[in-house]
């Protein structure tokens, strides 16, 4: 990249990019980039204009005859970049190895388009399509990025020069671009030329599997949220109904019981900062990071005690035989003198509240070298 400094580059981009994303190759818990950060494969005499990034999804790309492949989707341990810069769009993908790096020059374009609000599509001269699904981009930042695209391709600049789409402008424009007969959604329908059901449908056909991005509901990271508290409660479950059956019953049976359920309790707020940490390390302080965090925790620990009980009275009957154990008693839902479950979910419910806020507090702590 020459003698030019990050804040050089930053300072020219058309868009807002992000220094973090530049500079940085690795966060707290995970790898960005193998071979360096992204500034490292910027040319010399290269301006980049918009960096957009993804944790989990890389290109979509279609074949001419229709079909679909996601080389990154899977086997990438790293996040996935899109570089628009003022000479190409630059693809890299963090692979444990080697970085899988695509390239494709401006005359190598034919066409792009903005699909949602956080994805990209272009077509290439050679017939191959390429869709790109940025995480937390925001509408603006994209507009920018088809915009300065659509001008490179075309031999003009057609990008605002102070950088930002105004929100009113983004507000008021549908979250569309143009189709693949390259029609403008919104001029379409200021003429009267498509009705409001058929725009409708029209962009509908345009979306893809990321529904839960459309939604506002991050369920790509909800999921294994929910997943880690899941595991905690059936471990804690397994281990203590393994230790109460090594007691054989009686008094020290139904202490240990009463310990184990403090323990699981207490234990929430622990892995719902460490959940919070995960996807702030992954996300930044995003609005997707702490919704994902909050829910994902609440639930998560909701999720962990139902398992925890379960397990817990499975485990120890097993071991100990069915006739009436202390462990067995303390999760069924009667009430013959154990501890029952039913009495257990108010405080539940109650705990799942402070576990989701800590599970937010760390996120801001997971977000530190983001």
């Amino acid at each position: 990249m020459g003698d030019r400094s990050p804040s050089e580059l930053i300072k020219n981009a058309k868009g807002n990019i992000n220094r973090k994303d530049l500079t940085s190759d690795s966060g707290i818990f995970s790898t960005y980039l193998y071979d360096g950060p992204l500034i490292n494969h910027i040319k010399k005499d290269e301006q980049p204009e918009f960096i957009f990034s993804s944790n989990n999804k890389g290109y979509k790309i279609t074949d001419s005859d229709g079909s679909e492949r996601t080389p990154h989707h899977t086997g990438s341990e790293g996040k996935r970049y899109m570089l628009v810069t003022d000479q190409r769009i630059l693809y890299v993908a963090g692979c444990d190895g080697e970085d899988k790096l695509i390239e494709h020059t401006y005359n190598n374009i034919d066409h792009i388009e903005r699909i949602y609000s956080n994805q990209i599509e272009f077509n290439t001269t050679s017939g191959l399509s390429y869709k790109f699904t940025a995480t937390d981009a925001k509408q603006n930042s994209i507009k920018g990025a088809v915009e300065y695209v659509s001008g490179q391709i075309h031999g003009k600049d057609l990008i605002t020069p102070d950088k930002q789409v105004s929100e009113d402008e983004s507000a008021a424009e549908p979250q569309s671009g143009s189709s693949d007969n390259e029609v403008d959604y919104k001029r379409e329908q200021k003429d009267g030329n498509l009705s409001t059901a058929e725009l409708a449908a029209s962009i509908y056909s345009h979306l893809d599997d990321d529904s839960e991005k459309r939604s506002g509901i991050p369920l790509d990271d909800i999921i294994p949220i929910v997943g880690i508290f899941a595991l905690v409660g059936f471990g804690i479950g397994s281990t203590g109904g393994v230790a109460i059956s090594q007691l054989g019953g009686g008094i020290a049976s139904g202490i240990l019981t009463l310990v184990v359920l403090t323990v699981s309790f207490l234990l929430g707020p622990v892995v719902g900062i460490v959940a919070g940490i995960r996807s702030g390390g992954q996300h930044g302080r995003t609005s997707r990071a702490l919704l994902a965090s909050f829910i994902g925790s609440i639930a998560g620990y909701i999720v962990m005690m139902i398992i925890m009980f379960i397990s817990l009275g499975f485990v120890s009957s097993v071991l100990m035989g069915s006739g009436g154990t202390t462990a067995a008693q303390s999760t069924t839902t009667s009430s013959g003198g154990g501890l029952s479950i039913g009495g257990y979910i108010v405080p539940i419910i109650a705990v799942a509240l402070p576990t989701g806020i800590t599970g937010l507090g760390g996120v801001f702590f997971g977000a530190g070298s983001q």
